[in-house]
């Protein structure tokens, strides 16, 4: 008999999906979420297969403050394996807190994030290293998405006697990489830049935008392709000219069309606990130029540009390196991309 499961999360995601599908052939899963996505200006037309069984519960907000109405049904009964997201509804935090302290299942706390505090209300900050703070003595163990944010826990909370794992951040699973990608064959001249992505602060679409711009401003003049949407939305829409253009939302075959177009792709995240778009661009051989304060950096050393965040200077620098790249180097460094891009795949063998 598999062991039960209970996963409490925030909204669902086609990556998380597929991580999920996997420890459902371990365990009897539940996952429950506790957000919705629209709330979060994701956009995902087409829910994959889901094997495992599923509770969405509404948020009710009061003020900046969410409240959930969990009720402890057949799913919460005694599970044997607790595991909570460190960034949840407010208060449903410290609802779940109580929740755990007195149920004898094994806790996991299932954390993404090292760059909590940038660009979210203060009060939220200090709640959120509260509740960190509270819960960690009764956790058993702790699962860290990504080496920035295993480095960023080990420094800053005490986690002796804790089981932490250091599980890949991906979007793709072992069969996604049987799917054929052709690749790249010439680098267009002069090269064609994209961003896609969320549009808000922290991911630092308009400090791209204005690099552009100020690139453009002179003899060169450089195209930069945005796809995507969110809460900056108006701001990229009143910073487009000739030479930067919005494509909009795209999926499926409208996406493989963006990322064929595109040389390189930038990253320019201000804070980003990792940046699932790095995974998805090397597997197309699309070298990626990313800041450095984005945790899927990782995955650029090498093989791209990884320039200072929020440095103008910076990102023209890296900007000027991709379009002094020859045809040779172009295809070396995306042929690596392609490489590099298996190397992170979503599996459950650390358990």
């Amino acid at each position: 008999m598999k062991a039960k499961m209970v996963i409490f999360h925030n909204f669902y995601s086609p990556y998380r999906n597929k991580f999920f599908n996997l420890l459902s052939e371990r365990y009897d899963l539940t996952v429950i979420y506790l957000q919705s996505q629209d709330a979060e200006g994701r956009i995902w037309s087409n829910k994959d297969d889901v094997h495992y069984k599923t509770v969405h519960i509404k948020p009710q907000y009061i003020g900046s403050l969410a409240l959930n109405n969990l009720i402890l049904n057949s799913q919460l009964t005694n599970p044997d394996i607790i595991v909570l997201i460190d960034n949840m509804p407010n208060l449903v935090m410290m609802f779940l807190y109580g929740l755990i302290y007195f149920k004898g299942s094994k806790k996991v706390l299932w954390t993404e994030d090292w760059a909590m505090g940038y660009g979210e209300p203060l009060t939220k900050t200090i709640y959120r290293n509260i509740f960190r703070r509270l819960i960690l003595p009764k956790i058993d163990e702790l699962w860290c998405f990504g080496e920035k944010v295993e480095i960023y826990w080990r420094s800053n909370f005490n986690l002796a006697g804790k089981n932490v794992k250091l599980l890949k951040c991906s979007p793709y699973v072992k069969e996604d990489f049987e799917v054929f990608i052709k690749k790249k064959t010439k680098k267009n001249t002069p090269p064609v830049f994209g961003y896609i992505g969320y549009f808000n602060k922290r991911k630092g679409i308009m400090e791209l935008i204005n690099a552009f711009k100020s690139i453009n401003s002179g003899n060169q003049k450089l195209t930069l392709k945005i796809a995507g949407g969110g809460e900056s939305q108006t701001d990229v829409i009143n910073a487009l000219d000739d030479n930067i253009a919005m494509v909009g939302y795209v999926e499926g075959s409208e996406k493989e069309a963006f990322f064929d177009s595109i040389d390189f792709a930038i990253i320019p995240s201000l804070k980003d606990p990792w940046g699932l778009v790095t995974n998805e661009i090397t597997r197309y051989g699309i070298i990626p130029i990313i800041s450095d304060e984005a945790g899927s950096k990782e995955m650029a050393e090498g093989i791209g540009y990884i320039y200072t965040a929020g440095s103008q200077r910076s990102l023209i620098n890296a900007i000027n390196w991709a379009v002094s790249l020859d045809q040779d180097e172009f295809l070396y460094r995306s042929n690596l991309c392609q490489i590099k891009s298996r190397e992170y795949v979503l599996d459950d063998n650390i358990f």
